[in-house]
């Protein structure tokens, strides 16, 4: 199929080289370098740069890879409703979620359904919430885990809520509190994840009007954990983050109640393919 051709363009930029792409996908590396250069070739545009290091996506690649990735996702919806008038249950999804629910909800989720649905490959892709929402736009994902965004227009299933909590080293004055407030984080360093634009906390501090003394950002929450756990500043996260955590830190709930609402959003109903559908209602069983 025409599609081979985008399948291995996609596999180069992946791997990062036409040889890895090449023993991954069972053919030669001229082969890979064929069929990139026919889709650079029909597309009259030139999609990556060519080094001795390897291969890298030109600007134009950039601009056009998600649409390049939205075809393949269209043929494989395709082979899955083929599948399902055969009467089998075949084909792949990719989740776009946040790191937490991947690290805390997916695991046990994807065992159980795999050994219901043995015929479905599942990836995943971990991001911000900006990001998510990005990928879920392109269709480069089939649907997102994430939290409640009454700025977009996806579709929105509800799974739980979860409380924002604030997080603080051990020994800091506000582990006397068996709870805090928002203003109570006013007073210290404060550390943001998401480069200083974590979504769930910043619209929190915006909401409460709260300017707090924002010191540091990182990219993770994870890497904010470590960074409070060495002295450094507070933060305010949702609880899901902070759950297993093997850090000498304290999770302090807030006061007056302040929590979001973690689900799953995805662009349209009728354009999820079989397997997406079938692990959306696998999903909402779990919780609903």
């Amino acid at each position: 199929m025409e599609t081979k051709k985008y399948e291995a363009l996609i596999t180069a930029v992946k791997l990062g080289s036409f040889s890895a792409a090449a023993e991954s996908l069972g053919y030669t590396p001229a082969g890979i370098s064929l069929m990139v250069d026919a889709v650079e070739d029909s597309l009259g545009i030139k999609l990556l740069n060519r080094t001795r290091q390897g291969v890298t996506l030109t600007k134009n690649g950039e601009n056009m890879i998600n649409e390049i990735k939205a075809i393949l996702h269209h043929e494989a919806m395709l082979i899955q409703y083929a599948s399902e008038l055969s009467g089998l249950t075949i084909g792949s999804v990719t989740i776009g979620s946040y790191c937490s629910i991947a690290s805390h909800w997916l695991p046990d989720i994807i065992r159980d359904f795999t050994i219901e649905y043995p015929g479905i490959h599942i990836n995943i892709q971990e991001g911000e919430h900006q990001l998510l929402n990005k990928l879920l736009s392109s269709g480069t994902v089939d649907f997102i885990m994430t939290s409640f965004d009454p700025d977009v227009s996806f579709k929105w299933l509800p799974l739980m809520k979860d409380p924002m909590t604030v997080v603080v080293p051990l020994g800091h004055p506000l582990c006397e509190k068996s709870t805090v407030s928002v203003k109570d984080c006013l007073n210290y360093p404060f550390i943001i994840a998401d480069n200083g634009r974590e979504y769930d906390a910043t619209s929190l501090l915006i909401s409460e009007n709260a300017d707090v003394d924002i010191r540091f950002s990182t990219l993770e929450n994870y890497s904010a954990i470590a960074m409070i756990e060495s002295g450094l500043g507070i933060s305010i996260m949702n609880k899901l983050i902070t759950k297993g955590l093997d850090r000498r830190v304290t999770v302090i709930p807030i006061y007056p109640d302040k929590s979001i609402e973690l689900g799953i959003a995805f662009s349209d109903n009728t354009s999820l393919s079989p397997a997406a559908k079938k692990l959306i209602n696998f999903i909402k069983k779990r919780f609903i």
